[in-house]
């Protein structure tokens, strides 16, 4: 009886193993936050002060519901400039937890020195990816399709695991003006058929929330419509899905 109370004490209290470039458990990470940012056009004043309190909401330097809890996975790209080309990964860490809210846990498996260590590499890392001045140049392209179906590949479990399970692996936040601009496919002019568009650009997000962050900007005032944020609603819902909450920057 001792001896199996031992036991379940030695594993309750095992310390946990952490992959000490990213701040993840070495199992993985308990769900995946991934942000799309699009700089395709230089962010206004108040466009860039809701992105970067979005950041902090994120990383629970503010308090709010998107937080990424301690061991889930944030990454962060900038949209590609090129047709084809990838996108720019800016971030890519695990929340390794606030060392002064550790629970008694967490305490009893982690040094106080090395987790104020790895906060403060977290920290540091978010500042140095977020600067003010990533959202002040501009593009001519905007291959927003493009670079979701890349990070939906590169960061989330196949189209097959994710249906087995049922359930939801994380979200993609989405942080654009929605004009998708490539020789493939733009939204500058008539608003294209958008029931074929997620086949055509093999993209599958079953088991995958969505949030978007409307850029509303006035010179595009003609082509950012009603009609045209209902084209990317039912083009996600097609792909398979489930949107969060918009918002309009």
């Amino acid at each position: 009886m001792i001896l199996a109370i031992i036991a379940v004490v030695m594993v309750v209290f095992e310390k946990p193993r952490i992959n000490p470039e990213t701040s993840c458990l070495m199992s993985g990470p308990k769900s995946i936050t991934a942000v799309i940012i699009d700089t395709s056009d230089p962010l206004m004043p108040h466009q860039e002060e809701a992105f970067q309190g979005f950041i902090k909401e994120l990383t629970g330097l503010k308090p709010s519901k998107y937080y990424v809890p301690k061991h889930h996975l944030l990454v962060a790209y900038e949209i590609a400039k090129t047709q084809e080309g990838k996108p720019k990964k800016i971030f890519r860490s695990c929340n390794p937890g606030d060392p002064e809210k550790r629970d008694a846990t967490a305490k009893l498996t982690e040094g106080t020195i090395l987790s104020r260590i790895r906060w403060a590499q977290f920290k540091k890392k978010l500042s140095d990816a977020f600067p003010d001045s990533m959202t002040k140049h501009e593009a001519p392209l905007s291959p927003i399709i493009e670079t979701i179906r890349y990070v939906r590949n590169a960061e989330f479990p196949s189209s097959a695991v994710l249906k087995g399970t049922g359930n939801s692996e994380g979200v993609i936040f989405i942080i654009s003006d929605l004009l998708q601009n490539t020789d493939r496919l733009t939204h500058f002019g008539k608003l294209p058929p958008y029931k074929n568009v997620p086949s055509n650009f093999a993209l599958e997000l079953s088991g995958i929330d969505i949030g978007l962050r409307y850029l509303k900007f006035g010179k595009y005032q003609e082509y950012q419509t009603k009609s045209h944020f209902a084209w990317w609603r039912k083009f996600f819902a097609i792909s398979g899905a489930r949107m969060r909450t918009p918002g309009v920057w």
